[in-house]
């Protein structure tokens, strides 16, 4: 049977306060000592130094497609996979694209304000939408082939 422990006692914290305050102000380690030596009543802890925070974890995007858009797609890609003889997954296609959105940025932005403005339909307008993303992709076509040689690192 479990014990109870006595009312005046502090409970049980693995994480101390001060250890939660410095990570949060991202006070670094030598400067929490520097703190601590000058207060003679202070305790002295060492405590381990914590590495930095990685960037940030990728996010999940997540696009709406149409049965003949997905099965053009899975086409091209089991094509892609059969010609390089490795497999090619959709994640790795949406990211070379995105390789080449940033590449072409001057280009895509310099021929879209040629186009003038463009108005994104509803999202309820099917037809207005099909139209406007043909407009986009016109951009990108002539931009891309304007843009400089992408550099292939093997």
């Amino acid at each position: 049977m479990a014990k109870r422990a006595p009312k005046d006692e502090k409970p049980f914290n693995p994480i101390e306060s001060a250890l939660v305050e410095r990570v949060a102000s991202r006070v670094p380690l030598h400067d929490a000592r520097s703190e601590l030596e000058a207060r003679p009543s202070a305790k002295l802890q060492v405590e381990p130094v914590v590495p930095p925070a990685p960037k940030r974890p990728p996010r999940e995007k997540r696009v709406l497609l149409s049965w003949e858009e997905e099965l053009a797609l899975q086409r091209l890609l089991d094509q892609l996979t059969e010609t390089l003889q490795t497999p090619v997954k959709l994640s790795n296609a949406l990211r070379s694209c995105l390789i080449l959105l940033r590449h072409a940025q001057a280009p895509i932005v310099e021929y879209a304000s040629r186009r003038g403005n463009l108005v994104r339909p509803a999202n309820n307008d099917q037809t207005g939408i099909a139209l406007f993303e043909q407009r986009l992709a016109s951009i990108f076509k002539d931009a891309f082939a304007a843009a400089q040689k992408l550099d292939e690192r093997t």
